[in-house]
């Protein structure tokens, strides 16, 4: 017989368990929508970026392998292979979840479907997270809307579909975690063990990639204005939060990297650069203990403020010295022609600032929940001065702040600020309903309160997206387009069906060859088929990049054949269309080799090879004959 206590207890957490339950299904019924109407092609075993193609190439490679520290793809800017920037923390993620399927579906369908639903289920991950996260500020009766509110962020939403394999929504779920570990910091009386937890998540955050630097900067600068407001009581907090981060990198570097390439300095993934970074940062915080130690009580505020600038400008000062090209960010090193040709040009890189009525869509769809919340946050950071709230709203104001300031810039930032939106935009719902009972009759008070929630919830994303996305009949959701290549399928470009044909093909089946061809195109082809390619979208392969550019955008076919000779490129493969006209067109006097094999001047040394079907129509496809 179940006494009143826990009788007490399970009335408590029946809403919850139905929170839960409603979740998993707005969940399912989303990812089963975007299969169902073809938004992820998935079913006819396809993908959604080029980096999801590129990624199981390179899992699958580290199966076949076993090689932890070669990341060199020799298929990728062949014939001299290239190495990306990713590091292997989603490779092992990816390679456990395969693993545990592969003995039902065999490894490479395991790593197919694993893969395709392993952001589906990280997005899950994180619904159920910020849940958790947000109850020092959200109460229990007001955490359905925290669910509506998540699932209903359109840019994380185009990240966590099925098809994208991708680190992203790793790295979303870790800021959940941090974000719901920092507001505890800031809240009650949070203890070390917390402060220390904080710090490994943010260091297997920087280990997935260095864009989580910025969810570091946050974290430390809300630990720091706690010490700021509280002194000695928040310093061993703040220690022992620089201890967890320091040691997790410390790990995650001897992980990633074998002995004799530890002291390798890269700024585009985690190196002995960023470990130095935290270590300095460790070196504060233990100076800062020293000296409350020595001195038997807290330094006063100025003498906090005057030791915190002196250690920053001591810091930035060493790490300088040491590492001249830091400023150069994660690009140091690259060639600026890179920028110029190609990485101006990808999706994922352009700003979202609006200039008529469709980029206002798009910036609505992107940041609009952000935008809203960010002067609802600096009030209330104002009026909350005087209060411990204070710290947690400072935290949320600088977050939406930076982030919003680089989606501004780059739309692949727009994903965090949304997640960064979340507690701020349903803390604001929260806060109008309760005016609405003061100041709406009882009569139009459900209906007004539901109106505010659905136009704070869904009405500014959705009114972004009827703008700003207006895909044609017949064609996957631009809206989900968002990396730097078409979608697998889409328009006049299928990958796929070309791919079948070189490896069903008894002339270009028997074995592998090079192909030149458009960089977006590199990953795919590598995935469906064993031939090579020159050019890869990832800024590391400069060399591929800048030779397939040359290629086919030089006047002088002599440069051409010799470029493709000392690729020994055996095959030519262009799907017309403006975007690569425009790549490949030249201001200098004279057509392009690419615009002269559209006009069917073909060189003596090229043969034409007839495609099957509507692959005719949608390819050109060249034999570079010896």
């Amino acid at each position: 017989m179940t006494d009143s206590r826990t009788q007490s207890q399970l009335d408590r957490d029946r809403p919850q368990l139905g929170h839960w339950l409603a979740l998993c299904f707005v969940w399912a019924l989303i990812n089963a929508g975007a299969v169902g109407l073809g938004i992820s092609p998935v079913l006819d075993g396809g993908l959604l970026d080029t980096d999801s193609y590129m990624r199981l190439v390179r899992v699958d490679l580290l199966y076949q392998t076993g090689a932890w520290y070669d990341g060199n793809i020799p298929r990728s800017n062949a014939p001299y292979g290239d190495i990306l920037h990713w590091t292997r923390l989603f490779d092992a993620v990816l390679l456990c979840v395969a693993w545990l399927l592969t003995p039902v579906l065999g490894f490479e369908k395991a790593l197919f479907w694993g893969g395709s639903f392993i952001s589906p289920v990280l997005w899950l991950a994180s619904a159920f997270a910020i849940i958790w996260a947000s109850k020092p500020l959200i109460d229990r009766d007001n955490r359905p809307y925290i669910i509506v509110a998540f699932l209903a962020q359109l840019a994380v939403m185009a990240y966590s579909l099925p098809g994208r394999v991708d680190h992203h929504t790793l790295l979303i779920f870790l800021l959940v975690l941090t974000m719901g570990l920092v507001l505890r910091l800031c809240t009650g009386r949070p203890k070390g063990a917390v402060a220390v937890l904080t710090g490994v998540i943010l260091g297997i955050g920087l280990w997935g990639s260095i864009e989580f630097m910025l969810a570091i900067f946050l974290a430390v600068t809300a630990i720091w204005l706690s010490w700021l407001r509280y002194g000695r009581e928040r310093s061993l907090l703040a220690a022992s939060l620089a201890a967890g981060l320091a040691g997790s990198v410390a790990l995650a570097l001897l992980i990633e990297r074998p002995l004799g390439a530890i002291w390798a300095v890269e700024y585009d993934r985690i190196s002995i650069f960023h470990l130095t970074v935290v270590l300095a940062h460790l070196l504060f915080w233990a100076l800062v203990l020293l000296g409350e130690r020595v001195a038997g009580n807290s330094l006063a505020l100025r003498g906090r403020l005057v030791g915190s600038l002196l250690g920053a400008l001591a810091g930035a000062t060493l790490i300088f010295v040491a590492y001249p090209n830091v400023f150069d960010g994660a690009m140091a090193g690259v060639d600026p022609e890179i920028e110029r040709i190609y990485l101006s040009k990808i999706k994922e890189l352009q700003p979202i600032l609006p200039t008529d009525s469709r980029t206002f869509g798009r910036f609505l769809f992107w940041v609009g929940p952000a935008v809203i919340c960010l002067p609802f946050v600096l009030g209330l950071v104002w009026i909350k001065r005087r209060e411990n709230a204070w710290l947690v709203w400072a935290y949320f104001a600088l977050a939406l702040g930076l982030y919003l300031a680089l989606s501004l810039r780059h739309v692949r930032f727009a994903p965090y600020a949304e997640v960064m939106s979340v507690v701020p935009l349903v803390y604001l719902i929260v806060v109008l309903r309760r005016r609405l009972d003061w100041i709406v009759s009882k009569t139009w008070r459900d209906i007004a309160q539901s109106l505010v929630s659905l136009v704070l919830i869904i009405g500014i994303s959705g009114t972004g997206l009827i703008l700003g996305y207006r895909p044609s009949p017949g064609t996957q959701a631009a809206m989900f387009a968002v990396s730097g290549a078409s979608a697998a399928g889409t328009g006049k470009c299928d990958i796929g069906a070309i791919a079948d044909f070189l490896n069903k093909s008894r002339s270009f089946g028997d074995r592998p060859r090079i192909i030149a061809t458009h960089v977006d195109f590199g990953p795919e082809l590598l995935y469906r088929t064993e031939h090579a390619v020159v050019g890869s979208p990832y800024h590391r392969n400069t060399r591929g990049i800048l030779d397939i550019h040359r290629i086919f955008s030089a006047t002088d076919g002599a440069e051409s054949r010799a470029l493709l000779d000392a690729r020994r490129a055996e095959l030519v493969l262009l799907c017309p269309s403006p975007r690569e006209t425009l790549l490949y067109s030249s201001e200098a006097e004279g057509d392009t080799f690419y615009e002269r094999l559209l006009n069917g001047r073909v060189p003596e040394w090229m043969q034409p090879v007839v495609l099957p079907g509507t692959l005719g129509a949608q390819f050109r496809l060249y034999r570079v004959l010896p």
